[in-house]
């Protein structure tokens, strides 16, 4: 009777292996949807000292007019404006 009950849960644990097998190979089947390409563009300027509030004036007036509409509407997902205050007359101080 032991020899039985052994044979039984044997089919019964290789049942449940063979069906948790097919679950995952189906399951790895699925098509995977694919995530449209995207561009990233930086910029490096280089500006005297003497315009740099005129840059930060035309920054913000730029991104209102033209980027924050095409962020509303989908055509970007994100911008930004960084400064590097640099005391040296050489390196990039502003980036897009």
């Amino acid at each position: 009777m032991n020899r039985s009950v052994r044979r039984v849960t044997v089919g019964v644990a290789g049942l449940a292996v063979l069906g948790m097998t097919a679950t995952l190979a189906g399951a790895q089947t699925d098509a995977v949807k694919e995530k449209p390409r995207l561009y990233r563009y930086d910029s490096y300027w280089v500006f005297p000292r003497a315009h740099w509030g005129d840059v930060d004036k035309d920054n913000a007036a730029g991104n209102q007019k033209i980027l924050a509409p095409a962020l509303a509407d989908g055509t970007l997902v994100g911008y930004g404006d960084a400064e590097n205050l640099m005391h040296s007359a050489e390196g990039f101080t502003h980036a897009n």
